[in-house]
């Protein structure tokens, strides 16, 4: 009996430690199997990173489109997509390329940059549609119109819908207005992404504003910015401030115009600036304030609007609503002939410096290379402002942009490069060896398009 007692007491220890045994081999198992799962202090790390580049994200859609309740702040909304950005959210790139892309009126544009951001998209549908009109209007980039087409296309194939916005586009373009209306309307029934949508009602009022292929419908136009304006778009704000100034779909109403045009210009509009800046100006539809309309052309000018540069060169000049400045006034007007090549503008700086002899010689005695720039690029240019008919003149040009390259100017190199590769065009003649040779010192500054143009050229 003693050893049936002992020999059970010995099974049942053995079946403890047994099981002991066992008890701890599964916790082990468990704890190295949840080691196993658990991320890593990097993972971790980097989920922590996306998460925040999540709400920097989200933060810049609010701000973008006014969700939420959010203000529309088109400075912000940049401000935190770069963030989103650089924390690794590729996604934010699609709205940074749309902010520097001018589909919201913002002032700064860069279609390069723009280009390059789309690129960063990876395969985002979206980024690619935007990338397409890129290339299909040629901002940016070689104007590539089948290529536009062809990303459109893939867009609408993958099931996006807001890739017809783009075919609609080719559809105006040719005067195929019925299937336009289609696939706007498409966009804007179906789509998802809010600035294809916007942009799909702007284009719906335009077409309905002026009668392009249908008949003129002043009301539905308005009824169709007023959609688009309430998703934030601000040229569909700038248009409404235009139907109520002129009282084209509504009753005419000066300050309904000034709030819609207020509405744009706060969202970065120059177009809607240089407008309230015309009609405080002549007072016509509001009480006139001139100090306003100075105030309003500024900040346009500012922002690079030619229409509000050349208001304020026509002020300073004649003294109107701002002390007489011809140095102000010469100043303006040369901005604008940075900005487009217009002979109507020269014609006036000429004016104000008593002849064309003495407006050289001021150009030249500036010792400024964009203002030399800007007469080159007048030189160069076929048509004045008005539509007249200027022929370019190849030596002036040459002697201008030669000028503001001795300054140091790649850019001024590199159009001498173009001018000889495409001589022909300009009244001159090609010569590929002195376009090379101005490509090359344009390069060896830096300037990446000579850079380009050198390598295209030498691979030839």
């Amino acid at each position: 009996m003693a050893i049936l007692a002992l020999c059970v007491a010995m099974a049942m220890t053995a079946c403890s430690e047994n099981t002991d045994t066992a008890e701890v081999e599964k916790t082990t198992a468990t704890a190295e199997s949840a080691e196993a799962g658990a991320p890593t202090e990097a993972e971790a790390e980097k989920q922590e990173q996306l998460a925040e580049a999540g709400q920097y994200y989200e933060a810049g859609r609010r701000n973008l489109y006014g969700l939420d309740g959010a203000q529309i702040d088109l400075e912000d909304a940049r401000t935190n997509f770069t963030k989103a950005q650089e924390l690794g959210n590729t996604d934010a790139n699609l709205y940074l390329g749309v902010l520097v892309d001018d589909w919201y009126g913002y002032p700064k544009k860069d279609y390069q940059q723009a280009r390059a951001y789309y690129e960063q998209s990876g395969d985002n549908p979206y980024a690619q549609i935007a990338l397409g009109f890129l290339y299909y209007y040629g901002n940016g980039v070689d104007q590539d119109m089948e290529k536009g087409k062809e990303l459109f296309q893939s867009a609408v194939d993958q099931g996006v819908v807001e890739g017809y916005y783009g075919l609609a586009k080719v559809a105006e373009n040719v005067g195929d207005i019925e299937t336009a209306l289609e696939h706007y309307n498409k966009v804007v029934e179906d789509g998802t992404e809010q600035f294809y949508i916007a942009s799909a009602m702007v284009y719906l009022g335009y077409i309905y504003e002026t009668g392009d292929g249908v008949e003129q419908d002043g009301a539905k136009a308005v009824e169709w910015y007023t959609k688009a304006a309430d998703l934030g778009d601000s040229d569909a704000m700038n248009s409404l401030g235009y139907m109520y100034e002129t009282g084209n779909g509504v009753e005419q109403d000066g300050a309904k115009a000034a709030e819609w045009y207020t509405k744009a210009a706060d969202s970065g509009h120059t177009d809607a600036m240089n407008y309230l800046g015309y009609i405080y100006e002549h007072g016509d539809v509001v009480e006139q304030d001139v100090a306003k309309a100075v105030g309003w052309y500024t900040k346009a000018a500012d922002l690079g609007n030619t229409d509000a540069i050349n208001s304020l060169g026509y002020m300073y000049a004649e003294g109107y609503g701002v002390e007489q400045d011809n140095d102000k006034a010469l100043e303006w007007y040369v901005k604008s002939l940075s900005s487009f090549p217009d002979y109507e503008v020269y014609k006036i700086i000429v004016d104000i410096l008593h002849g064309e002899d003495a407006a050289e010689k001021w150009f030249e005695e500036s010792g400024d290379a964009e203002k030399m720039m800007a007469l080159a690029e007048l030189y160069r240019s076929h048509y004045s402002d008005n539509g007249e008919q200027v022929l370019p003149d190849f030596d002036k040009a040459i002697e201008w942009y030669t000028k503001a390259a001795d300054l140091g100017n790649s850019d001024a190199m590199k159009m001498i490069g173009n001018m000889y590769k495409l001589g022909s065009l300009y009244g001159g003649e090609d010569d590929l060896e002195k376009a090379i040779e101005w490509y090359q010192k344009a390069a060896d500054l830096g300037n990446s398009d000579a850079q380009s143009y050198l390598e295209r050229l030498q691979g030839q």
